[in-house]
């Protein structure tokens, strides 16, 4: 077999190649050390960005994040397995709502956190891609270069400075850790039977963890066999061995997911696998058109399906593929051949032939995000490339080409930052990207909610109207209205979209009968409330917003303990929720338990920190459990965090008035 000089194909090769030495030799730390300093420079401005899109019900709204004692719970349910729309999203990913855990349990819902949690695990990705390329066969330099192209590339922006975008990043962090583990039990394999044990051991251990955490990671059994076969020189037999115990955990993963927990996969009713497959040299193209020219990058990328062998996308994009391979199997090294199918095969999971969770108006859906992994090859690619093209020119050429590379590398960097910004805020994010996809409802159903969030009931009524009039009667049109109404104090006219919204629902969903309870509430009609909110904690979905209802009822009768019961249940499922710890401390109050009050309002600010409404509402409760100058402290304080919050500097004025 061939080899280019820079990327060893053979085990003969490998044996006798400067590139074997290098193997053997411990990677200098500058190797690992740029990619993650270039990474950290290339995101640095994301650790200021807030909670964004999903971030809502996977972060701020997701109890199994607030206690370690809910670690059983997420291992136990699908990742947006509260939610109240029907979409069958058909996602299993408990270790990285794990990690969310963790970053709850170091930083409360700091978004600060979260960010940095990604960029980190990033920057460790980046430097795992450095290792990787050495362990390849490329020279350190090539490897650096890659993994510094992998960390500043801006096709990562929807990865890293989105906090939920890092479930690739942790899903790739797994799967690099693996396939460096069985090189080296690969390595070791002839030689001493001990290490090999350990290192497939702790191949085995990363696979399984990066298929808890996105299921993208089989594509390691394909890396990991191209690697063996043409980078090792392994025969097949060799390889089955090595493999079949990575095969084993799949099996074992697919019995956990579909067989104990009876978490589907994604579908979609007007999808199948034709339409797929049509729509696949498209797809693929545009995928690739990303990571060689990544811009203008798209949030919300609408792709409609080739529905006929007539459209043009799909022989325009037929002939450039076919080309482009015909090129690749008679022309180019062995090197470029076994990169660039790592870099096909990447692609196969998220081709929609088994359909990812979307929106019907983004037809086959393409993200960003999807690219983590193919990014891998690419830039294996890439460093491989500029090598081959760095050994082939004169000398003097090596100059410009220096300037060249390090302007397309800043150029990168500039451009991811700029990218980084528009995941900033709600606010930013949905005015980018309407701006791209002015057509899509979701988008316009979840500006509606941020306008409902902030009591823009006007400019939340706009965007409701968009929503109705490009798909009327849809739950995002029926929730946004309702809500609307709700806040408008209009709440019977509320009760028949709520109505809708619970016969729609194919799964009964709890969310959508304890909103319809809610408003039965509001209108007077506690019975009918109660029963609804009974039948589901009866049934085992009562959570804290049941929970929060029944004690309003109780609290409505009189029934104060009643009440108090059903305000801890409630805290006890959502322990970062100020509404719920606000009235159970006003009940504590109105009780004269003073310290009970106080000690809730401390563990909420544990977790808001100079929260300037929690600081109000411990304020008061010192001043009337008669420890006054700690309650003109908490005041001051809070004026000096926000002056303009009246309520805070009413109730301090009045104190001292007192």
């Amino acid at each position: 077999m061939e080899s280019s000089g820079v990327f060893a194909l053979s085990d003969a090769v490998a044996r006798t190649s400067k590139a074997a030495t290098r193997l053997r030799r411990p990677a200098p730390a500058w190797l690992w050390l740029l990619p993650v300093a270039a990474a950290s420079l290339a995101y640095a401005n994301s650790l200021a960005g807030g909670f964004v899109w999903d971030d809502q019900r996977l972060v701020l709204d997701d109890r199994a994040i607030t206690s370690w004692n809910r670690l059983t719970e997420i291992f136990a349910h699908d990742f947006f397995f509260r939610s109240e729309d029907d979409l069958p999203y058909g996602y299993y990913r408990p270790l990285v709502t794990t990690s969310y855990l963790i970053d709850y349990s170091l930083w409360g819902l700091q978004p600060f956190g979260y960010h940095l949690t990604n960029v980190l695990l990033h920057a460790a990705c980046a430097a795992l891609v450095a290792l990787l390329a050495v362990d390849l066969g490329l020279t350190f330099g090539a490897a650096a270069g890659a993994a510094v192209l992998f960390a500043i590339h801006p096709i990562h922006t929807e990865n890293v400075a989105w906090i939920s975008g890092r479930t690739d990043v942790v899903a790739f962090l797994f799967t690099a850790i693996a396939l460096l583990a069985l090189a080296r039990a690969d390595r070791n394999l002839n030689e001493r039977d001990e290490p090999a044990r350990i290192w497939l051991t702790v191949g085995l251990a990363a696979f399984a963890a990066a298929l808890l955490a996105k299921e993208m990671s089989i594509v390691l059994l394909f890396w990991a066999a191209v690697v063996l076969r043409y980078v090792r020189g392994r025969n097949w037999r060799d390889i089955a061995r090595l493999l079949s115990p990575l095969a084993a955990v799949v099996v074992l993963y697919l019995i956990w997911r579909f067989v104990v927990l009876d978490i589907d996969m994604p579908g979609q009713a007007d999808h199948n696998p034709l339409l797929a497959l049509l729509t696949a040299p498209p797809t693929l193209l545009r995928y690739l058109a990303w990571l060689v020219f990544p811009y203008p990058l798209h949030a919300y990328v609408q792709n409609p399906y080739v529905r006929t062998l007539t459209d043009p996308r799909l022989w325009a994009a037929s002939a450039l593929l076919v080309a482009t391979g015909w090129w690749c199997a008679r022309r180019a090294s062995r090197a470029v051949q076994v990169l660039a199918l790592m870099l096909v095969a990447s692609f196969l999971p998220v081709l929609n032939f088994v359909r990812v969770a979307g929106p019907a108006d983004m037809g086959n859906i393409m993200a960003e995000r999807f690219c983590y992994f193919p990014s891998f090859p690419f830039v294996l690619l890439a460093a491989h490339g500029a090598v081959s093209l760095w050994q082939a020119k004169p000398a003097q050429w090596r100059l410009p080409a220096t300037f060249a590379i390090a302007v397309l590398a800043l150029t990168l960097t500039l451009v991811t930052v700029r990218r980084n910004r528009d995941w900033a805020d709600e606010r930013t994010f949905l005015d980018v990207t309407l701006a791209q996809s002015p057509e899509a409802v979701l988008l316009w159903g979840n500006l509606a909610r941020l306008h409902l969030r902030s009591r823009d009931l006007r400019a939340a009524d706009t965007a409701i109207a968009e929503v109705e009039q490009r798909k009327p009667g849809s739950y995002a049109a029926l929730s946004t209205r309702a809500s609307f109404l709700v806040l408008s104090d209009r709440i019977a006219e509320a009760i028949p979209l709520q109505q809708r919204i619970v016969e729609d629902s194919r799964r009964g969903n709890a969310t959508a009968r304890n909103n319809l309870a809610y408003l039965y509430r509001k209108t007077g009609d506690s019975q009918r409330a109660m029963g609804i909110l009974q039948k589901l904690v009866a049934s085992d979905a009562g959570y804290a917003d049941v929970f929060f209802n029944i004690a309003a009822i109780y609290r409505e009768r009189g029934d104060r303990d009643a009440a108090r019961k059903h305000l801890r249940f409630a805290l006890n499922d959502r322990p970062n929720s100020r509404a719920i710890a606000t009235d159970l401390a006003t009940l504590e109050m109105e009780d004269g338990d003073f310290a009970e009050a106080e000690q809730i309002y401390r563990r909420m600010l544990d977790i808001y920190r100079d929260d300037v409404r929690l600081l109000n509402n411990l304020a008061l409760v010192c001043f009337k459990g008669g420890d006054r100058k700690r309650a003109l402290d908490l005041w001051q304080r809070a004026i000096e965090l926000d002056p303009t919050y009246q309520n805070a500097r009413n109730n301090y004025e009045q104190a001292l008035a007192e």
